[in-house]
């Protein structure tokens, strides 16, 4: 993965920081302990549960697509791809940028963003 960022703890961490929070305020915002959290970060424990992530996500601002990370790079045909396809791909997807809002997901046609 590019970056360096291969565990998540260190992507849990780059989110974090790019949001301005500490550890424990991301605690308090997810409801997910800050030991968690901190044990995450320091690479201590190597997973988490889906509803786990989806606590930080939130807590965090974020979609769970940021913690989870890149997909694995391998075509329908099961080759890898090239590292020129994967560039392009990446260059091409949406991805969450800390310097612009969400996209708005409007839940009921009748409500606004």
């Amino acid at each position: 993965m590019a970056g360096g960022e291969a565990h998540l703890g260190d992507r849990v961490a780059r989110v974090r920081r790019l949001a301005g929070l500490t550890q424990e305020q991301v605690a308090e915002r997810s409801g997910v302990s800050v030991d968690v959290i901190r044990k995450l970060e320091q690479h201590r424990k190597h997973s988490a549960r889906l509803p786990t992530l989806h606590a930080l996500a939130k807590g965090l601002g974020v979609e769970v697509t940021p913690l989870l990370g890149d997909p694995p790079a391998v075509a329908s045909n099961g080759a890898p791809d090239t590292p020129e396809l994967v560039e392009l791909r990446r260059a091409v997807m949406p991805r969450w940028c800390p310097s612009r809002p969400p996209p708005c997901r409007r839940r009921k046609a009748t409500r606004g963003c």
